[in-house]
């Protein structure tokens, strides 16, 4: 991999560590498709009912010691 340029070899990089490269490679177009789609929101999703959960709660901060 050292032919590549620095952005191709992060690139790279990443589709390898992030699962990607299976799905570049296997199923049909549409199949992909939703793949990318669950991988985009899923992680996104999670972060919403994170921040959903954390204004339910909404705990008061402790009081700064000085």
């Amino acid at each position: 991999m050292t032919h590549r340029p620095g952005a191709g070899l992060a690139l790279a990089r990443a589709v390898t560590a992030t699962g990607l490269a299976g799905l570049c490679v296997h199923g049909t177009v549409r199949r992909r498709a939703v793949t990318a789609a669950a991988l985009a929101l899923c992680p996104g999703s999670g972060q919403a009912l994170r921040y959903a959960v954390m204004a339910l709660v909404s705990r008061p901060r402790p009081p700064r010691a000085d």
